[in-house]
């Protein structure tokens, strides 16, 4: 099923075929997965698809499955959704070898498709499990400029409240 609507999906970039689909990892709570998806293209060799996909029933490890908990993250589907849609191509100039090149994107009742080039060719082969000073310092300028280059925008689309991760959405985990 994946593969067709993948197929269908990347028809607008000139995909001739794919070639092969490899889960990289689940996402939380059963609401989709990242994939590598290998495909034959004459610009593309690998595209990296988040695929969520709400589950019918809703479970986490520690019983965080609620309809707020659920709630909040068909919201945070549809900031991400709206980040990469309407703000990402503000950075591209910022960026090396315009690393967040989303390419499509699909959304259909209960399923997002985002599409985005795949890091590894792109100059980024490598994912650091413990960061040196020097990357830790690289990583706070980025983030720095980053978040100065948004500076009075008002952000429609995106969290009211900065991120996720505030005690409002907490509710139910926070107990005083």
């Amino acid at each position: 099923m994946s593969r067709n609507l993948y197929r269908e999906k990347l028809c607008d970039l000139n995909i001739k075929d794919i070639t092969s689909i490899e889960t990289i990892q689940s996402l939380w709570s059963g609401y989709g997965k990242l994939v590598r998806v290998a495909v034959e293209s004459e610009v593309h060799s690998n595209l990296i698809i988040k695929h969520v996909n709400l589950p019918e029933a809703i479970s986490h490890p520690k019983g965080w499955n609620s309809s707020i908990s659920h709630q909040r993250k068909i919201q945070s589907y549809n900031v991400e959704l709206n980040w990469y849609c309407y703000f990402s191509a503000q950075l591209q100039q910022d960026l090396p070898h315009g690393a967040l090149g989303i390419l499509c994107e699909h959304e259909n009742e209960g399923e997002w498709l985002i599409v985005m080039e795949d890091l590894a060719l792109k100059g980024f082969p490598s994912i650091s499990s413990k960061a040196t000073p020097l990357q830790r310092s690289a990583c706070l300028r980025w983030l720095a400029h980053f978040h100065a280059k948004f500076i009075g925008e008002q952000g429609n689309g995106l969290w009211e409240n900065g991120t996720y991760w505030h005690l409002d959405t907490r509710q139910m985990n926070w107990k005083p």
